[in-house]
């Protein structure tokens, strides 16, 4: 009898335990090698700095000494454009305040650019206003409201963007989750374009899980790795899930001698590659944390709302138009503390993300989010490998490149103050959103589930039945 109570039991939790529990997949110990890779490697690369940080893998010593190189950085120039943008994400993740760092007020600089003109000028400066509840004043050149605007003005037939950020040319995997990335924090106020991006990947995606840009190679999955898990979509599930294979697994056909590969071909691993890896693993791992990688709010800004079944659902608990001030976090945070907890069933909510590119001086894969030149855009040879070498300063286009993507990028004279006006009052509680992708039920599940339940049924009454026979016979 206990053995049939004990069997019915078993079958009643199988029955309500759900397939995404055993489907999402285990980045921990990839996350660690890489980690230790790259440490071993040398750490001189700003988004290798704000990965680890929010992994909480970076040690105090090298947290130390690249704060060294931000405060030479941030006193020895006056910085604008991308590199700007990329200084205050490295800066918030060092723990410190871009608002005062260096008696200088790196969010206002943004804000006040006018430098930026470029589609991947808009993600940056997007991304990095986006990562804390920054007020930005109403007057403010640039404003959230505005650069949704001008990414959206961009944004190709096909849903996707291109490096350029010509709306009538070819669009990109790498530049299209930059920017989905970006607007990972205003998916309320950007729907339909985030949608017709998601759509595009989805149609962009290959059997193998992966995606092409010039050559299938790991910059493209991770970027897409990156975008989805701040959009709080689940990279390894539905739509993006081909049969076992998404992504997440494309990874793991480019590891190379601890670190990983831009494509099969290449040789060995390079620094470029495992910089972006090492975001999109991290990503990942923050995604099932309900937090996001370019996230550094010190409190749960995404609460969970109404779960609905697909992909990521917003809703938005404010209804004011104007763009929200945020709570200015200028108290050096404990980058490595995960914000939002939330989880519904297995998959969880999902908070913000990433911008990362990918660039090749022969198999031109480039696509802003690197500390790389971008020289060699123009080349397309697939039999090249990506470059490895680094600058130190922001990703620049050369002078004949940059003119053309200019001519295409350069926004039009679209800066009404009454559409893109934000308010400046006061630090108010800033806009939620919450992304939500609900754990499902497969068909599968619930038929044996059932099914076990009901033989349990069965064998229980029959042995009622019988085992009152017997005594009555006795």
């Amino acid at each position: 009898m206990r053995l049939k109570v004990a069997v019915l039991l078993f079958c009643i939790t199988f029955l309500f335990v759900p397939m995404q529990a055993f489907a999402s997949e285990d980045v921990s110990n990839d996350l660690d090698r890489l980690a230790n890779h790259i440490k071993a490697s040398g750490i001189d690369s700003d988004w290798d700095v704000i990965a680890l940080s929010k992994a909480g893998k970076l040690t105090d010593n090298v947290r130390e000494a690249y704060l060294t190189t931000i405060k030479e950085r941030v006193n020895g120039k006056q910085l604008s454009g991308t590199d700007l943008d990329k200084t205050v994400l490295v800066v918030k993740a060092l723990g410190q305040d871009p608002e005062n760092y260096e008696n200088h007020d790196l969010i206002k600089a943004i804000y006040s650019d006018t430098s930026i003109k470029s589609l991947m000028d808009f993600t940056y400066a997007l991304t990095a206003l986006s990562s804390d509840d920054y007020v930005i004043p109403s007057d403010a050149l640039w404003t959230t409201d505005r650069f949704i605007h001008e990414l959206a003005q961009r944004q190709t037939s096909s849903g996707g963007w291109g490096w350029a950020g010509d709306p009538n040319g070819d669009p990109d995997v790498d530049t299209t989750c930059m920017v989905l990335t970006a607007l990972s924090r205003d998916q309320d106020r950007a729907r339909d374009v985030i949608d017709k991006a998601i759509n595009y990947l989805e149609r962009s995606e290959q059997a193998d899980g992966g995606f092409v840009n010039y050559s299938p190679n790991s910059n493209s999955a991770a970027q897409v790795i990156i975008a989805l898990s701040s959009l709080g979509i689940d990279p390894t599930e539905g739509a993006f899930n081909k049969e076992g294979r998404n992504p997440v697994t494309n990874l793991e056909q480019y590891k190379a001698n601890g670190g990983y590969k831009w494509a099969t071909f290449s040789e060995s691993d390079d620094a470029f590659s495992n910089e972006q890896v090492i975001q999109a693993l991290v990503a990942y791992s923050l995604f099932s944390d309900g937090d996001q990688l370019f996230n550094f709010r010190t409190k749960d800004v995404f609460s969970s709302s109404d779960s609905q079944t697909g992909s990521a659902i917003t809703t938005n608990s404010n209804s004011s138009t104007a763009e929200q001030p945020n709570d200015a976090n200028p108290a050096a945070e404990n980058i490595s503390t995960t914000t939002a907890n939330q989880k519904t069933g297995h998959t969880t909510i999902q908070p913000q993300e990433n911008v990362s590119s990918q660039q090749s001086p022969k198999v031109e894969t480039a696509v802003a989010h690197v500390h790389e030149t971008q020289s060699a855009r123009n080349s397309k040879n697939r039999g090249a490998e990506p470059s490895t070498k680094k600058t130190t300063g922001t990703v620049q286009p050369t002078s004949s490149e940059k003119k053309k993507s200019e001519a295409k990028s350069t926004p039009s004279a679209q800066t009404s103050k009454a559409k893109h006006q934000t308010q400046s009052d006061g630090k108010q509680s800033p806009k939620r959103v919450t992304t939500v992708k609900k754990t499902e039920l497969n068909p599968l599940h619930l038929y044996l589930g059932g099914a076990f339940v009901l033989l349990g049924i069965i064998g229980l009454y029959i042995r009622y039945r019988l085992g009152g026979a017997r005594y009555e016979n006795q």
